[in-house]
């Protein structure tokens, strides 16, 4: 196995420089081929050609003479990183150039008009439960409809060239389905796979994985396409300037969007997060060592973001102002005429149409969301966005979005301290949609399991059911939730007194809601033990509750619902659910897990899970 120049730098960089702030998921990048994910409303690149359909990809090929196009399905920027990457090798490699695409930003229909001498390739994330990102969505329904016809008419891809690489987690049950189910369209379209299909699991090593398939990749790509390796260099992406002179209400100060700096309204989402101030934030743990848990309220009134029961907060994160201007002054950008030099950042490559800023900036705030020009850019990782539960219910109308931000104590100045600090606030954030709904019908019996902050979605589900509680009980009187289905929560944590989030909030629903929720606790730390000296957990209560259980489920149609650890938790809830309904059958343990998967089919068992 070989590893580049670029491979090296970001292996090596992972333990010195891996915590350095890039705003975003966004870097500068050294290889002509690559592309940043740009700002939304970003002005177009020098030189981009105004007569080129900006959501044709295979003309924006052909006017930048470019043989590769690159899609990425990504959450959270890993996958368009990995897209980089090989663009950057195809050019170092090859000299091959790249146009390296999100997928939401183009149309489908002339995929079926790539030259010959062309390929395109495909890094896609698996996320959720086998699900596509949001931004592959219609990429999927375009490949996997078969009444979706190409502009030469048909549903196919005849001697198409493709790679693909996904990036997945094998403690999920459908890992890397989304590439699986790409390559297979593929193939029954037509398509001439180059190379095996690369899989990386995030649970173990995606950058090994990575390392391990691409060589063999490389190998066959160049047969398949005719190119030598050593045709390649290195070369700058963008060029930068400095400016003497410019409009002060173009210069770009940080703002989260060309929308936001041009005070232009829109959709808050993924690409265009809304800075919300933190109302409130407050500990959760009761005894914070090297743990710590913190319960945040974004203010969202005025901001149009709307959210139901189970939906994702992503909130953005950035470093401290003090890791900033040590980076600066590392950079020579530490003095005050330094910081307030306004430049101007130009691409050098028009097929990627747009520049990292929407205008000049100030070398202060680009310090902030993305380093540095040239080669400097290899030896930055990115601060991840993360998504955390919501525990508001969607009955809520005072304008606050509760989330959870959880973790080990950080030693230095993180992203996640600020949070608590008490000071005013505010952290980009964005809605993401999820599928993790209670059912409509109140008389439906709901089952939850969620140990540690697994719990935040079924706070905002029992909140739910409280809020339609009172008001049926206002309207119909005190026997009106005498039909309703009951509640049951199984939580679990270390103790009692240490990390049982929101204590003192869950009796109190149980008498709002009359008798209909009922909650069980495992303290492994604290609690009780098993007879031979083992733990008890959340799925020890489970087997314990079987009956109950088996009844809810075959009898009276409960939906199911696990929130939290992937690799553990989850699995052991589901094998235990298998066993119960097998037991409760007098059927074999395989037609129990066959009773499970058919639950998951009809959307009454529901998994919202991470590792």
């Amino acid at each position: 196995m070989t590893l580049s120049n670029a491979d090296l730098a970001v292996l090596g960089l992972t333990v010195a420089v891996g915590g350095l702030y890039v705003f975003r998921g966004n870097l500068f990048n050294n290889g002509s081929a690559s592309s940043s994910r740009p700002l939304p409303g970003a002005k177009p690149a020098a030189g981009a050609d105004p007569g080129v359909d900006p959501r044709d990809f295979v003309a924006k090929m052909k006017a930048a003479k470019k043989r590769l196009v690159i899609f990425y399905g990504s959450q959270t920027g890993t996958a368009e990183e990995y897209a980089i990457r090989l663009a950057k090798e195809a050019k170092s490699r090859f000299g091959l150039g790249s146009l390296v695409c999100d997928p939401e930003e183009y149309d489908f229909e002339n995929l079926d008009e790539l030259p010959e001498d062309c390929a395109a390739i495909f890094v896609m994330a698996t996320y959720g439960e086998g699900e596509p990102t949001d931004n592959a969505v219609q990429l999927m329904q375009n490949l996997g409809d078969d009444s979706f016809a190409f502009s030469k008419g048909e549903h196919r891809l005849d001697g198409l060239k493709y790679v693909v690489f996904g990036l997945g987690n094998k403690t999920y049950e459908h890992y890397n389905a989304i590439a699986r189910v790409i390559d297979d369209q593929l193939e029954k379209m037509g398509g001439v796979r180059i190379g095996d299909r690369g899989e990386g699991d995030d649970d173990k090593s995606m950058e090994e994985d990575y390392l391990a398939w691409k060589d063999g990749m490389w190998a066959a790509f160049s047969q398949a396409m005719g190119v030598e390796e050593g045709a390649g260099a290195e070369s700058p992406d963008f060029v930068v300037n400095e400016l003497s002179t410019t409009d002060q209400s173009k210069v770009y100060l940080g703002e989260l969007s060309a929308r936001a700096l041009t005070k232009t309204k829109g959709i808050h989402d993924l690409k265009n997060p809304y800075p919300a101030p933190i109302s409130a934030s407050k500990e959760l743990f009761h005894h914070t060592g090297e743990r710590n848990c913190i319960h945040i309220e974004f203010d969202t009134s005025g901001s149009g973001i709307t959210y139901q029961h189970g939906d994702h907060v992503g909130v953005w994160p950035s470093n401290s102002d003090i890791e900033v201007n040590r980076l600066l002054f590392a950079l020579g950008l530490g003095s005050p005429e330094r910081r307030s030099q306004v430049i101007g950042v130009e691409s050098l490559d028009p097929a990627l149409a747009k520049v990292p800023f929407p205008y000049e900036s100030l070398p202060s705030e680009m310090s902030k969301n993305k380093w540095v020009f040239g080669v400097g850019s290899n030896y930055i990782l990115n601060l991840k966005m993360a998504h955390h539960g919501e525990t508001a219910p969607l009955l809520s109308e005072d304008g606050e979005t509760p989330a959870h931000v959880s973790g080990p104590t950080y030693a230095i100045h993180g992203p996640r301290s600020a949070y608590a600090s008490g000071e005013v606030y505010k952290a980009p954030i964005h809605v993401r949609r999820s599928t993790f709904r209670l059912p409509t019908n109140p008389k439906s019996p709901v089952i939850m399991i969620g140990p540690g902050t697994g719990v935040a979605p079924f706070r905002g589900f029992v909140q739910e059911r409280v809020a339609l509680a009172r008001k049926a009980i206002e309207k119909n009187g005190p026997d009106a939730l005498k039909d309703w289905g009951q509640m049951y929560l199984y939580y679990g944590c270390r103790g009692e007194n240490e990390d049982y989030l929101y204590k003192d909030e869950w009796p109190s629903y149980g008498a709002d809601l009359k008798g209909k929720f009922t909650m069980r606790c495992a303290f492994s730390r604290s609690g009780p033990r098993k007879p031979d000296g083992s733990k008890i957990y959340v799925q020890d209560l489970f087997w314990e509750d079987r009956q109950q259980v088996a009844d809810a489920v075959l009898n009276q149609k409960a939906y199911i619902y696990i929130c939290g650890d992937a690799k553990s938790m989850s699995k052991q809830v589901e094998d235990t659910l298998a066993k119960i309904l097998a037991d409760a059958k007098g059927v074999s343990a395989e037609d129990g897990h066959k009773e499970v998967k058919t639950l998951k089919e009809r959307s009454r068992l529901m998994l919202d899970v991470w590792s």
